[in-house]
């Protein structure tokens, strides 16, 4: 049996890293905290986010994505009780370098920020 270890995997030139060829996987993710300061907590392939308002925030990518056509997760803690998710990913908002996320609503339509929430979108990136 042979264990392979490796920090960097890179392309045979050494200058880039693989690309991912047979398989999907996630190209951004972010968890943040929407109630203190739209904290960061834990991302990839996220420069950034605005506060759009209150419980609306918008992904800034490092990378672009190839088009819009990308799909978008949204998640959020259920702690604050009755609310609502709506994903935008795919909405007139999004671009290649950035979604609009998080829309969390409570059941009477107002918007409310979340202590944890996040995003995963699966696409393919430029």
């Amino acid at each position: 049996m042979s264990t392979l270890k490796a920090d960097t995997i890179v392309a045979s030139d050494g200058s880039s890293p693989v690309a991912l060829t047979k398989q999907s996987a996630a190209k951004a993710f972010s968890v943040i905290n929407l109630n203190s300061g739209n904290t960061i907590r834990k991302s990839l392939n996220l420069a950034s986010i605005t506060d759009i308002g209150t419980g609306t925030v918008e992904s800034n990518f490092t990378n672009a994505f190839s088009d819009n056509d990308y799909y978008e997760l949204d998640m959020a803690d259920s702690s604050v009780g009755d609310y609502s998710l709506g994903c935008s990913g795919a909405s007139s908002y999004a671009t290649t370098t950035k979604a609009r996320s998080y829309n969390v609503r409570r059941d009477n339509g107002s918007g409310v920020d979340q202590p944890k929430a996040g995003a995963l979108i699966h696409g393919d990136l430029a």
